[in-house]
Parts: C-alpha cells; structure tokens; sequence
C-alpha cells in the first residue's frame, strides 16, 4: 500500500509526489540542508495534523528533508 500524505487543499497526494515537489523546491542539495529542515517544520506547522504523534512528526521532518 503506496504512503499518502494528507493536504487540506487537496484531498491525498502520492508521498512520492510529495517528496518529488520537495526536491524540485529544495534543488537537489543546492540548498542546505538546514534551510530544507527550516523549510520541512514550517510545512509541518501549516498541515500537520494535531493529533499526529511525535514520531509521525519527526518521520516527516526527516523524510521532507
């Protein structure tokens, strides 16, 4: 079963998507890589569910950056 993350917006999206759209946006390592982790946090704050968990948080943040 593929991973799914969950966009207000716009229902679920492939976690593979996600991660591509990511990577287009970070640039492939042309920014670093606390930038990426600043960057991951913020989205956190904006779409990440209340009841996640902590691990499901760190996952995220660590998978994003």
């Amino acid at each position: 079963m593929p991973l799914a993350m969950w966009l207000w917006w716009d229902g679920y999206v492939p976690t593979r998507q996600a991660q591509r759209a990511w990577t287009t946006w970070v640039g492939r390592g042309r920014r670093n890589q606390e930038v990426a982790r600043e960057g991951a946090l913020g989205l956190l704050e904006q779409v990440g569910h209340q009841l996640a968990t902590p691990t499901a948080r760190a996952r995220f943040v660590r998978i994003i950056t």
